[in-house]
């Protein structure tokens, strides 16, 4: 008899050991889905796009990323495009992917040069051009780094126009200047006719 209940106390202790382990087990995945979801809240608490990326496939996006370009998951971006280079459009003076350069990405390009800054334009669902300047630390965080994306459309129009109003106004102060010389000039023409008609 003792045997036996030597027995049902060791299956006891068995049930409440893994009892315990599954309580621990479960309260980690409820940690672990806390900080997930405290993590998308910052994420998606963001203006600017935020991106994680290893500079060829997106891991993550906040949701301003997925409202830009027409989506409503990661999965669904996901499966049409890797890469948010994808939208990068090839101009002069932009940061651009080549399509078929497997040696360096875009981000490779911006981690060789932190202190550079980086200009990327983006189409919108609308077919608007954006200009956005990209910024990272550098910090590698297994295998990948956090891109902030922020929309300087708006600073770069209203530079250009502040640009072109000084180049008007540079303009017209170019012409006052020329007229009241031209003035000046008549003005000593008709002193020395004057005096030759006076005479």
């Amino acid at each position: 008899a003792q045997w036996w209940l030597w027995h049902i106390l060791r299956l006891c202790a068995y049930l409440i050991a893994l009892h315990y382990m599954y309580s621990i087990f479960n309260y980690q995945i409820a940690q672990k889905e806390k900080e997930e979801r405290i993590s998308n809240n910052i994420l998606n608490s963001q203006s600017n796009f935020t991106v994680i990326t290893d500079g060829r496939k997106l891991i993550k996006v906040n949701q301003t990323v997925l409202d830009f370009f027409g989506y409503k998951t990661l999965d669904e971006f996901k499966k049409e495009h890797d890469c948010i280079c994808d939208f990068f459009i090839k101009e002069e003076g932009y940061l651009y992917q080549e399509k078929d350069n497997d040696k360096k990405n875009w981000l490779d390009t911006i981690l060789e040069n932190l202190n550079h800054t980086y200009q990327v334009k983006i189409l919108d669902t609308k077919k608007n051009i954006h200009i956005f300047q990209i910024n990272t630390t550098g910090q590698k965080l297994e295998d990948l780094y956090v891109v902030t994306l922020t929309d300087i459309t708006l600073t770069e129009q209203l530079y250009n126009n502040n640009m072109h109003q000084e180049k008007i106004l540079l303009e017209q102060s170019k012409m006052a200047a020329m007229g009241e010389m031209l003035g000046n000039i008549a003005h000593q023409w008709r002193q020395p006719l004057n005096t030759i008609s006076v005479t």
